[in-house]
């Protein structure tokens, strides 16, 4: 009895901890929906990212004086290149419909996903950054 018992209790404490490490597809939908919401976010960016590419080289008069202008337009080009291999990236490891979900997501998948969402952050951070930095430049001049 006191055997049946202990192996009982074992197999139901594999059983929740298998569950506990396995996300659940809710969780993986919420993920990939909070990465969707940053790129939806930072679309319009990649706009203000070209205004202020153009604004700054039309400003840009080739002296040492202006080197801020080149360091501000690479870091804008940058992050314009970065957010385009993001968003290829992304459809190169998840469908369309998982990334609109309207499909599952394997839980397989879940370190995939918890990288978009970590990338889509960081991605966010740069992107805002180099057009603070922009336009702090732009407002010296």
């Amino acid at each position: 009895m006191k055997k049946s018992i202990l192996i009982l209790s074992a197999i139901g404490l594999l059983l929740a901890c298998q569950n506990k490490t396995e996300p659940t597809q809710e969780a993986l939908a919420a993920q990939m929906a909070q990465i969707v919401a940053v790129h939806d976010e930072l679309m319009p960016v990649m706009g203000t990212i070209g205004q202020l590419i153009g604004q700054l080289e039309d400003q840009y008069q080739g002296d040492s004086a202006q080197t801020a202008h080149l360091a501000v337009i690479g870091d804008l080009i940058a992050a314009n290149e970065r957010m385009t291999t993001w968003m290829i990236d992304l459809s190169e490891v998840f469908t369309g419909d998982q990334i609109m979900g309207q499909s599952t997501i394997p839980s397989e998948m879940k370190t995939q996903v918890a990288q978009f969402e970590l990338s889509a952050q960081e991605l966010k951070v740069q992107m805002i950054s180099a057009i603070d930095q922009g336009k702090a430049v732009l407002a010296e001049f």
